[in-house]
């Protein structure tokens, strides 16, 4: 992170016009998870919230960085081929999601949310989900070929 002004403006305003998108990438995604669920869609999860983690992190924002990489390390435990999502770990997911949109959206309009009240929030959806899907999160996450991503090659 640079000591700069100039910098750090830049780095601010380019983070308040990528994160919507980026946050909008989320939601699309987890709406349609449980019923079309794919290693593709996961990984996709994993893109845009890896994406918010280091925007974050690069302008200091702390609760957002946290919350990012506590749903980075949630899609990276259902990258699963063999997972299937049920309705309470699909309302968890969107528990999950809701902590980083509140916090987004008041950055985004210079509103305020209690971070703490956030980020026990978010550690209390992610022990529900580890205990709920246990084993997943000690696997090494899957890495999906090509093919998977949609990538062909001739």
């Amino acid at each position: 992170m640079t000591n700069d002004p100039n910098i750090q403006e830049q780095s601010h305003r380019y983070f308040l016009q990528e994160a919507p998108e980026l946050l909008q990438v989320i939601e699309q995604e987890l709406f349609s998870l449980r019923v079309d669920f794919s290693v593709n869609k996961v990984y996709t999860l994993m893109r845009a919230t890896h994406t918010l983690k280091g925007a974050a992190a690069s302008i200091c924002l702390e609760a957002i960085t946290t919350v990012a990489h506590t749903l980075e390390d949630i899609f990276r435990a259902i990258c699963k081929p063999d997972l299937s999502i049920d309705q309470e770990v699909e309302a968890l997911l969107f528990e999950s999601y809701e902590c980083l949109r509140l916090l987004l959206t008041a950055e985004l309009t210079g509103g305020w949310v209690n971070d703490v009240d956030i980020l026990d929030r978010t550690a209390s959806i992610f022990a529900q989900l580890q205990e709920k899907l246990g084993d997943y999160f000690g696997e090494e996450a899957y890495l999906p070929d090509s093919q998977e991503l949609g990538f062909t090659f001739t």
